[in-house]
């Protein structure tokens, strides 16, 4: 029976076993997602009302509620995809209305 030879071409420099992972998991950093906030909204910035605080507080909540994602296994109470997925759709249809 004959050895199973794979038809990849053997690497310029043979790599000692271990220090690929090693080295990329200590170096490797990944890049900032595109679309970051560098400065988010506090509370002094909204008016000195209830209605000011209300708006804070929602958008907070709605911030902390997609933040979670759906079905995450380490959080029971995230919600199913599709009330995050209705959710999301809801909030940009809403922003796309008011523009």
């Amino acid at each position: 029976m004959e050895d199973y030879v794979p038809n990849v071409r053997e690497p310029d420099v043979p790599l000692p076993r271990g220090t690929i992972a090693a080295s990329v998991s200590t170096t490797y950093n990944p890049p900032e997602h595109p679309i970051s906030i560098e400065n988010p909204l506090r509370l002094e910035e909204f008016p000195e009302s209830f209605q000011g605080t209300v708006i804070y507080t929602a958008i907070a909540r709605i911030s902390e509620f997609l933040s979670h994602g759906f079905n995450n296994p380490s959080n029971p109470a995230a919600p199913s995809r599709d009330l995050w997925l209705r959710t999301v759709s809801e909030i940009l249809v809403y922003i796309h209305n008011s523009l």
